[in-house]
């Protein structure tokens, strides 16, 4: 497929587009991927409940707590309880497959 060459220089994402000129990559510092993940895994807790709570979750930021702890939970629906357990499982799995992406 041909693009007329002012399409050349475009990026488009959903509906949204801009020119990909605009962008001077010699301002953007590079990123300190290990210190994002350990960041990312300090807050993993976090992370887990905004997710769950998004899903309707009824989970307390203590109770994820507490299950990520390996504690037990009384007074709360078990779907809840292993969505959770199933959230963190992702947001453990996900900085192992992290692969980072190149600016050109």
């Amino acid at each position: 497929m041909e693009y007329p060459s002012a399409q050349l220089n475009q990026a488009k994402t959903f509906d949204f587009s801009w020119d990909t000129t605009a962008i001077d990559s010699a301002l953007l510092k590079p990123t300190h991927v290990e210190r994002s993940v350990a960041s990312f895994q300090q807050n993993l807790t976090r992370h887990v409940w905004d997710a769950a709570a998004l899903e309707g979750s009824t989970l307390t930021l203590p109770d994820v707590q507490t299950l990520l702890d390996g504690g037990a939970l009384a007074g709360h629906r078990t779907e809840d309880e292993l969505q959770a357990l199933a959230l963190a499982d992702a947001n453990r799995s996900w900085p192992a497959s992290y692969q980072p992406v190149i600016l050109l």
